[in-house]
């Protein structure tokens, strides 16, 4: 509970200076039909040939998924946030954050008479002025030559040849000629090494210290951590790679393209294929399920005609005879999605269809669609299966008054990075009284369909 508390104060912490307090407002729409039909397919999944479910109690479920909603505010300054969860217009749970120089502060409805507070480092807000600036100073060009000298000289040292001859990959074929680099872990972690130890910039090493104080409480932890990682992948050696660049045999080479083989110890566990040209990129991802093979192949296309602008493929292959084996079998494929991409100038809408064995071969659409606003913009979310509309949400931004101060008189305050016996009793003591009150609230609200949903329950 304490991790708990802690890592939602640290969300509390300023991010960024806002130009206007606004908030977002989510809802959605659930219908009772498309439910129905979901579930439908869940209990053929699992083999079951008796609903779970009567009409009413779906029926009940939809309008209780429908009447929840959820607002988050956020103070012009970015120092100010406060989350409200309600159901049909009435408040369930809020949470309200602040964050001062030296503290940031919650107080939520669960945890009543109580204002949590986590002390802030002032070594913190200087690393995280330190990191921002150095962001921005960063000289990325001079960084990446710098760290390319690295992977030469690493490339000279690891076993490379040169062969010809015809090189064909899951995603590619047509090659003349492959670059052939064999190495294993250990050798990735020399190179990883020389890059984790080398001498860093001022400003490289600004924002390792941010990162290290964020996240391991300790300006050298991320350091730290990256060399023990490292360290540790040396010593265990348990991987090697086959890696082959594969291009035209010209003088002037084209790409064709590269093939990624994967070994724990000298077994085949995964492979990666990567082609196309200037308007499609292809892709097969392979590795072990269960003793299964399986492959995801990918096929992306720039300025795609009356198809879609990705389109991924979802094989399994009992037999362990290779990816084309199993892609010229349909009753191989599990999943086979398509994505569309559609964009005007006040609107950009993401629409995709998946339909397969792992769907129970019912054609499941989501479509995302980003509006322009004069102000903002606002998101909505459709998914439908077979045809018979599912769920409509939608996140709504907008402008919102500015919020009062956090009331603190009266507050037990708490800090929650040195809780005492006592305290620890006193917020358990809180959460088991707030559990109660929002069972009796809900129990209130709730239609008495979904109440007996929940005395099926196992827990009951």
């Amino acid at each position: 509970m304490r991790r708990l508390l802690a890592c939602l104060l640290a969300l509390m912490l300023p991010c960024c200076a806002l130009a206007e307090t606004y908030a977002i407002n989510w809802t959605a729409d659930v219908s009772a039909d498309g439910l129905s039909m979901l579930l439908d397919l869940s209990e053929e999944s699992l083999g079951s040939d008796t609903p779970f479910l009567s009409a009413r109690q779906i029926a009940a479920l939809a309008e209780m998924l429908s009447g929840l909603s959820a607002t988050f505010y956020v103070n012009e300054s970015g120092d100010r946030l406060k989350l409200v969860m309600s159901y049909q217009d009435e408040e369930l749970i809020e949470f309200d954050g602040q964050s001062t120089e030296d503290a940031a502060l919650c107080a939520t409805n669960i945890l009543k008479d109580m204002l949590l507070t986590m002390p802030i480092d002032p070594a913190l807000n200087d690393a995280q002025a330190a990191a921002e600036q150095a962001w921005e100073n960063q000289p990325w060009i001079d960084l990446c030559k710098r760290y390319t000298l690295f992977a030469d000289v690493w490339e000279a040292s690891i076993d490379a040849s040169i062969e010809y001859g015809a090189f064909a990959g899951d995603a590619y074929s047509g090659g003349k000629r492959s670059w052939t680099y064999r190495f294993d872990e250990r050798d990735i972690a020399v190179l990883l090494e020389s890059i984790v130890t080398a001498e860093l910039s001022d400003n490289l090493a600004a924002l390792l210290t941010y990162y290290g104080l964020t996240q391991f409480d300790d300006p050298d932890g991320l350091t730290d951590f990256l060399y023990k990682r490292v360290h540790d992948a040396s010593l265990r050696n348990q991987y090697r790679y086959v890696l082959r660049i594969v291009d035209d045999g010209s003088d002037d080479p084209e790409l064709v393209g590269i093939s990624l083989l994967i070994y724990e110890k000298d077994r085949l566990i995964a492979t990666i294929s990567m082609g196309g040209d200037e308007n499609v990129t292809n892709m097969v991802l392979g590795y072990g399920i269960h003793g299964i093979n399986c492959y995801l192949a990918l096929t992306q296309t720039d300025d795609p005609t009356d198809g879609p602008n990705l389109l991924a493929k979802f094989w399994r292959d009992t037999n362990k005879a290779g990816y084309y084996a199993a892609s010229s079998n349909e009753d191989n494929l599990l999943l086979s999605t398509e994505l569309y991409v559609e964009a005007s100038d006040s609107a950009l809408s993401l629409r995709t269809k998946a339909i397969g064995a792992a769907t129970q071969n019912t054609p499941v659409e989501a479509v995302l669609t980003v509006v322009d606003t004069p102000d903002f913009g606002d998101i909505t979310l459709s998914v439908k299966l077979a045809d018979q509309q599912l769920m409509t949400s939608s996140l709504t931004f907008s402008y919102a008054e500015d919020m009062p101060d956090m009331e603190r008189d009266g507050l037990l305050v708490i800090d929650i990075t040195d809780t005492s016996a006592e305290d620890e009793r006193t917020i358990a003591d809180a959460l088991n009284e707030s559990a109660g009150e929002l069972a009796v609230k809900l129990f209130r609200l709730l239609p008495p369909e979904i109440l007996t949903i929940f005395m099926m329950l196992p827990l009951f």
